[in-house]
């Protein structure tokens, strides 16, 4: 029998100013995706970019905003999963011709927890403009990008730094200020590919160089409308042939040091072209969630991007 004093910090009641959730042990979630969204709208709508010389380019409407995102709070730890598709339009001004009509959309089809900021995928369209909007395109590729990958990584740290204090609950003698610093690092979880989990570190990840690691084979096909060459300068822009590319690949939760072999195949056909993937050394409780991702963050992304769903003329 435990001495007075001395039981399980999870089931000593301690004076809360709320008397709930002591020591913050039970599982609490908001809904962050109302907030979200409102400020996504915030960040990028009236978003202005310019390039001397060439044009001033404004973020008009965000006119796709489809995801969620949530704040979890699990023994003490804060989970921030959040996974949007966002399509924003703009317009461009032209320095030298001020009534020529330029403009497109911006499109980031997965923005979640998965990637670091500086490594989302965005993707710079042109509706309008001709040349001139090619021109617009190429600057918002190259430059535009680091002022869009700087409001991406604003919206993360905010809803970081709102829904941390919303959730965790001070103890006694405790107070929770805007000036609390927390440390933030990366788990996996069940319907994500990683999380943001406050005052944590991911199980997978502490598993040291060396170690045992059950893995399997997958192999996925896919048939694109374009050519082979299309496809793969889509893919890589290495001046090699344009038949088969080899690489190591790896999720950021896997062990430290753990890497798969993608081995892609491309095969020109009459009216199409197909790719084949073989990808060994995949950790066995990681297949499904290899292929959801080759699926629905290249496959797809892809088609959409380049028009290769296209029937191919």
């Amino acid at each position: 029998m435990a001495k007075w004093g001395e039981g399980d910090p999870r089931w000593i009641v301690e004076e809360r100013p709320d008397a709930t959730n002591v020591n913050n042990w039970h599982w609490s979630e908001k809904n962050a995706s109302g907030w979200s969204k409102e400020k996504l709208k915030s960040l990028f709508e009236d978003m202005t970019l310019e390039e001397p010389g060439l044009a001033t380019v404004t973020i008009k409407e965000i006119s796709k905003c489809e995801g969620e995102a949530t704040a979890s709070n699990r023994k003490g730890k804060l989970i921030f999963f959040y996974e949007w598709v966002l399509k924003m339009d703009w317009i461009a001004i032209l320095h030298e011709d001020p009534q020529k009509d330029v403009k497109g959309s911006i499109e980031i089809p997965n923005l979640s927890e998965e990637n670091d900021p500086e490594e989302i995928e965005v993707s710079v369209l042109v509706s309008s403009g001709g040349s001139a909007g090619d021109k617009v395109k190429e600057f918002l590729r190259k430059k535009g990008i680091l002022d869009i990958q700087g409001k991406i990584r604003e919206y993360i740290d905010t809803l970081k730094k709102e829904y941390a204090l919303d959730l965790i609950k001070p103890t006694k003698g405790q107070a929770v200020t805007k000036q609390s610093k927390t440390h933030i690092t990366t788990v996996q979880t069940d319907n994500s590919f990683n999380a943001n989990v406050i005052n944590t570190t991911n199980n997978i990840e502490k598993m040291e160089l060396g170690c045992r690691i059950h893995t399997c084979k997958i192999n996925l096909n896919q048939t694109f409308k374009c050519t082979a060459d299309e496809l793969y300068r889509a893919l890589t822009q290495r001046e090699v042939p344009n038949k088969q590319i080899v690489q190591k690949w790896r999720f950021k939760s896997w062990p430290k040091g753990h890497f798969s072999t993608v081995t892609i195949e491309i095969e020109q056909k009459e009216d199409c072209t197909e790719l084949r993937l073989s990808q060994s050394g995949v950790p066995s409780n990681e297949v499904d969630r290899t292929k959801e991702g080759w699926q629905n963050y290249y496959w797809e992304s892809i088609k959409r991007t380049f028009g290769f769903g296209a029937t191919l003329m």
